[in-house]
């Protein structure tokens, strides 16, 4: 069997439906479009909760949780600087707001679970990477650096939500 469809047959079936559902968010965000200021919540929360869920899980060292809110971050950081010139509109009577469309999104989703399956099925494949602490900071690190993505770009337009101009987005 090819490393790939190991990777694919040892992946849980519970992340295939998240999976399908990020794809679907990833490949709404291609286009302009307004949605509810709190769908803006969804994707940062689900990265955080697979966070803390695999740390919880693995029950890591403060060492990890600090490699990890360093890539948080550090995530947060890229995800505001690269979003920060994007041209958001908002309507805070209706609590909406209009993004642009990008293909960002959908490459950040694939990419982490592109990453998350690789390095889980590199811990079913050598268990004893579970005690390996450089091992287990640059994973935590990355999955804290999407995470963080995720987060600043929600911080950066909610910011600018409660301050910048408001108009009609609701048809």
């Amino acid at each position: 069997m090819t490393r790939i469809a190991e990777i694919i047959t040892y992946t849980p079936l519970w992340v295939w439906p998240l999976f399908l559902l990020l794809i679907a968010l990833g490949v709404r965000s291609s286009r302009t479009r307004v949605v509810r200021l709190r769908t803006l919540y969804i994707v940062p929360c689900i990265y955080l909760l697979l966070s803390l869920r695999t740390m919880f899980l693995q029950n890591v060292s403060f060492t990890i949780i600090d490699g990890w809110a360093l890539g948080v971050l550090l995530g947060s950081a890229i995800g505001w600087f690269i979003c920060r010139n994007r041209q958001v509109r908002f309507d805070r009577t209706n609590r909406l707001i209009e993004l642009p469309g990008e293909w960002l999104t959908l490459i950040m989703i694939v990419t982490y679970f592109i990453i998350r399956d690789y390095y889980n099925y590199e811990f079913l494949l050598t268990p004893s990477l579970g005690h390996d602490i450089e091992f287990l900071l640059v994973y935590y690190i990355i999955t804290g650096a999407f995470t963080g993505f995720f987060l600043g770009r929600t911080v950066l337009y909610i910011r600018r939500y409660k301050k910048g101009p408001s108009i009609s987005l609701k048809n």
